[in-house]
C-alpha cells in the first residue's frame, strides 16, 4: 500500500477524477466535475488507484464548501476558538472517493497528517451523514457548522448532485492539531520518502 500526493499534471490525476465521477453517479446519481488542487491517492500493492481525496488550499475566492456558511470559515473559527484564525491556516478537503472500506479508511487517517506535514491546522469539508459516522468511527474529530443545502450553490444546477443532499450533509472542520494522539498511535505505521521540509522562521501563536 502507497499513498501519495498528486497535482494535475501528474500521470494518475485523470485515474483520480474518474474515480471520483464515477462513486458520485453511482452512490448519488450525481454528474460532478472535481477541480481541487492535489489529490491523495491510495495506491494497492498492483499500484492501482484505490481511493483518493481532494485537497484544496486557501485562496482568495471562498472554497467550495463556504458556500454552505453563512459567514467565512476563518472568521467562524477564530469565533469558536477565541483566537485568529487565519485562512492559510486553512485546508478543504472533498471529492473523497474510495473502492473498498479499508483503502477509504485508510486515506481518511492519512489525511490529516499530510495537511499537519503541509503546515496547516484546520480542514474544511463536507460530509454526508455515513462520512459522518466513518469519521467518528475512526476518531477524526469532525465538527459539524451547519447543514449543507443545494439552494446555497451559486453559478451551479443542483440537479447535478442528484440525490446528495438528500444523504444528510454538513459542512463543518477537523482541527488537525487535536489528532496528535492518533498520530503518536500510529508511530511507525507510516514511512516517509522524498520528504521536503520547508522551516519557517516565525510561526504564528494560533495553534
Amino acid at each position: 500500500m502507497q499513498i501519495k500526493l498528486i497535482d494535475s499534471s501528474m500521470r494518475d490525476w485523470s485515474a483520480a477524477v474518474a474515480l471520483v465521477k464515477n462513486k458520485y453517479r453511482a452512490h448519488f446519481d450525481a454528474d460532478i466535475e472535481p477541480a481541487p488542487d492535489y489529490f491523495a491517492v491510495y495506491y494497492d500493492s498492483f499500484n492501482q488507484v484505490k481511493a483518493c481525496g481532494g485537497i484544496t488550499v486557501a485562496k482568495p475566492v471562498e472554497f467550495f464548501s463556504e458556500q454552505y456558511l453563512n459567514l467565512p470559515i476563518e472568521i467562524m473559527l477564530s469565533e469558536i476558538e477565541q483566537k485568529p484564525i487565519y485562512r492559510d491556516d486553512i485546508v478543504e478537503v472533498g471529492s473523497l472517493a474510495s473502492l473498498s472500506r479499508q483503502a477509504g479508511s485508510e486515506l481518511m487517517m492519512l489525511i490529516p497528517l499530510l495537511v499537519w506535514c503541509k503546515g496547516k491546522k484546520y480542514i474544511l469539508c463536507t460530509a454526508t451523514s455515513q462520512l459522518s459516522r466513518l469519521l467518528a468511527r475512526l476518531g477524526i474529530p469532525f465538527v459539524p457548522l451547519q447543514q449543507a443545502y443545494g439552494e446555497r450553490l451559486r453559478g451551479e444546477d443542483p440537479l447535478r448532485w442528484g440525490n446528495y443532499y438528500q444523504n444528510k450533509p454538513a459542512t463543518g472542520y477537523i482541527n488537525v492539531c487535536e489528532m496528535s494522539g492518533i498520530f503518536l498511535a500510529n508511530a511507525g505505521r507510516y514511512g516517509f520518502r522524498n520528504l521536503e521540509i520547508d522551516v519557517y522562521p516565525e510561526v504564528r501563536k494560533s495553534a
